[in-house]
Formats: C-alpha cells, structure tokens, sequence
C-alpha cells in the first residue's frame, strides 16, 4: 500500500515498517472501513514465509486533531504463490551424446522463498501419439536418454512440470535445439 494513499472517504495509511501501519480518519471512516470484509490494506513485506503478525495503529481526526484510538496486533497466515516460470540453463545439445549427458539446469521461479518444487518430465505428444524425447531427469538436470541425430531432427521438445509442495504446478515446454558434429 501506498504511503498516504487515500482508502476511504477520508482515510489514509502510513506504511511505517514491513509490518506497522497506521490508518488515519475519523472514527466512523476507521470503523467502518475495518468492518467490511475483505477491505483491509495490509501486505506483508516478506512472502509466505514472513513475520506471522502485523501492528496496526488507528488513529482518528475529530476535528480538532488526531486522536489516537489505539493498536491491535493481526495474525497473517501464509498463502501460497503458484510458481511463476521454469528456466532451462541451455537448450543445445551436440548430437550422438553419451546417455547422461546434462544438457541444462532448470530453475523455478517462485514469489514463497525457499519453497522445494518437484520437477516431472511430461510426455511428448506427436498427432495423438506418446513419442519418445531423448531426454530424461536427473534431479533438476535435463540429460540425454536416448541417441539424437542432427541428420534426423534439428531439434527436439522437453514439457516440463514444476510442482510446488502445496501442489501448486506450472508446465513449460522448451525447445531443445541439436549440433551437427
């Protein structure tokens, strides 16, 4: 939130730290504003993984000044973030390359830190039929399983699924591109 961002008819929040804020209005705007669901301003600094709780101070105008009400503390639970995007370190392999050779590294991108993704190699699909990619998964290494030819194919696709462990998944699909030795 904004700082001094104007919320309600005439309520404003003042962002004083990640986990502090302080709305200011009259106390009719405060309270009413705090009632409907849903409306509350706050956003954690830290992702799923940050501070638990959050201070809130409320202060209200009577005309004459600021008259602070008082502060509450309000527990923030965790929420999941799908991931956003896989990353692949490489997309080049050199033909007739030993099975096990690691082609790439992928990465998942995620806004919870410090999440663990399980990553799954998805079947290729050419006119309605399973065929085989010439590839595997070693961990989070993308590896060769099978013999690759230039003179057949300049390039091959690995579908990839990044599953994060709330079961949250996203599926990438890279092109693989073959050298001619």
């Amino acid at each position: 939130v904004d700082e001094d961002a104007l919320l309600g008819p005439a309520l404003t929040v003042d962002r004083v730290n990640a986990a502090v804020i302080i709305l200011t209005g009259s106390p009719t705007d405060v309270t009413n504003y705090l009632r409907q669901p849903g409306n509350f301003p706050f956003q954690a600094g830290e992702n799923a993984f940050g501070a638990p709780f959050a201070e809130v101070r409320i202060s209200g105008n009577d005309g004459s000044g600021d008259v602070a009400l008082g502060k509450t503390t309000v527990n923030i639970a965790a929420v999941n973030d799908v991931p956003e995007d896989i990353l692949l370190s490489n997309a080049f392999v050199t033909e007739n390359s030993a099975p096990g050779t690691v082609i790439g590294t992928f990465t998942v991108l995620d806004d919870d830190v410090g999440d663990v993704h399980t990553l799954s190699l998805l079947p290729e699909m050419v006119l309605g039929a399973e065929v085989t990619s010439g590839f595997a998964l070693n961990g989070d290494m993308l590896v060769v399983s099978a013999p690759i030819d230039f003179e057949s194919t300049q390039s091959l696709s690995a579908t990839v699924e990044a599953r994060d462990a709330a079961g949250e998944a996203i599926t990438r699909r890279f092109d693989i591109f073959v050298n001619d030795l």
